[in-house]
């Protein structure tokens, strides 16, 4: 069983801004019988492994957070939490299982919010890619390969995860949930997208990036929402004719179509 932990990172010692707080007292109405701990410089050990020594450096605070919601997890079991998730219902029926996280889309992997046991051989595996490896290259560059990528292609080698965005169980019992289930929300537009499945909502700071990317993010966003919007009408009309299609047939589309030509 995976124990009642909330697990989430702080680290360099800023003010928490008002979203995060309000994220946090979401776990805790969620999930008032689990022990929310937070992880920072006066709890864990910065200088674990050259990538987390290399990060906390530069003041790379979400790459720190990578490998310590590993270690910590290893170590303790419990449920990994950015601090940008926001819950919205218990996440009791998921303990019972070795481990749970979720598609971020069709071909990767999320651990913004990740559950497993003490001692998780899952975690193991993907602890051993910090192994010899630096977030300060040899060129001076910073390697911010996301933890998706090295955690998405650890699933795919070790424990056979089928990229398709649908919910499996892997070896282990480890549960791969949709990305209904603890992000439920677009990346590019910001809409929320949460369903029956939905047991928290991410809400993307991506804390991240640098603030080149970030301001390039958020333009790419705005055009996105723009010519979504411009899109939203003809998007509609096929979502109906598709719903009349499923449900009446070709005699129902045709009359549908006929209908709205004569009208």
């Amino acid at each position: 069983m995976i124990p009642k932990i909330i697990h989430y990172c702080w680290f360099g010692g800023n003010e928490k801004p008002d979203s995060v707080k309000q994220c946090i007292q979401s776990w805790k109405k969620y999930c008032p019988d689990y022990e929310i701990k937070e992880w920072n410089e006066s709890n864990f050990d910065i200088h674990a492994n050259d990538y987390c020594r290399e990060a906390y450096a530069t003041k790379r605070w979400a790459f720190v957070a990578d490998y310590a919601r590993l270690f910590v997890l290893y170590k303790y079991g419990g449920i990994y939490m950015d601090t940008d998730v926001e819950v919205i219902r218990s996440f009791d029926p998921l303990m019972n299982h070795n481990g749970f996280l979720c598609f971020e889309n069709d071909k990767n992997v999320s651990i913004g919010t990740f559950g497993v046991t003490v001692q998780s051989p899952l975690v193991r595996d993907f602890l051993e890619s910090y192994k010899n490896r630096h977030f300060k290259r040899a060129d001076g560059t910073y390697d911010t390969t996301t933890n998706l990528k090295i955690i998405t292609q650890v699933l795919v080698e070790r424990y056979g995860i089928q990229l398709n965005g649908k919910e499996q169980v892997l070896l282990g019992d480890v549960l791969v949930l949709p990305m209904e289930a603890f992000i439920a929300k677009s990346y590019l537009t910001g809409w929320i997208m949460k369903d029956e499945r939905t047991y928290a909502i991410h809400h993307y700071s991506a804390t991240w990036r640098d603030m080149e990317s970030q301001k390039r993010a958020e333009i790419q966003s705005g055009y996105v929402r723009k010519y979504m919007r411009m899109c939203e009408k003809p998007l509609a009309r096929i979502a109906m004719y598709r719903t009349v299609f499923d449900l009446y047939g070709i005699k129902g589309f045709v009359s549908k179509v006929f209908h709205h030509i004569m009208h």
